[in-house]
């Protein structure tokens, strides 16, 4: 009855963590949507002022209609973009091999920067000193024959900037 219960807490634990991850990825989400819809508003001002002024297509201060293609073209490509993160989730993976075969593989959260590294088929958690804030990552995994774990990983926040390097299970980040 006790493992019962315990497998059932852990089984809340792991819905927990996933919901949270959602609404993280929901807020981004949104916000990116919302400054979407400030553009589109910008743009819908824009144009009603252009041919309420003047029937003329060159209006002095006004944007031209390449401009406006431009906007519209961006503005597609942010949609696009917005979709496309709906549709791929949030996790990726990182791999390679050292020089002597071992396999190195990382799994991460693009979103929040937590990553995990396998070892002998688990996933051991790599620790951050501090908390780092949602954002956009990546890691990259390179052999590297004369580190001695055979191998070297990074974390990029493609937000800010900001670079980690992993020292043993711990992400060092180095300083701007």
């Amino acid at each position: 009855m006790l493992n019962a219960v315990e497998q059932l807490s852990n089984r809340l634990t792991a819905v927990q963590e996933q919901v949270l991850n959602v609404r993280s990825q929901s807020a981004r989400q949104l916000e990116q949507l919302q400054n979407l819809q400030v553009i589109l508003h910008t743009f819908g001002q824009d144009l009603k002022v252009r041919s309420a002024g003047s029937e003329s297509d060159s209006v002095e201060g006004q944007p031209s209609a390449e401009e406006f293609a431009l906007l519209l073209d961006q503005m597609a490509q942010t949609a696009n973009d917005i979709t496309m993160q709906l549709q791929d989730g949030n996790f990726r993976f990182v791999s390679s091999y050292t020089e002597t075969g071992q396999w190195i593989l990382i799994r991460y959260d693009r979103y929040s920067g937590e990553s995990w590294m396998a070892d002998n088929g688990v996933w051991v958690h790599l620790k951050d000193p501090i908390e780092v804030a949602p954002s956009i990552y990546e890691i990259k995994v390179d052999r590297a024959d004369a580190d001695v774990k055979g191998f070297v990983a990074a974390r990029l926040d493609r937000q800010t900037g900001d670079v980690w390097w992993l020292k043993q299970n711990r992400w060092q980040r180095l300083e701007k």
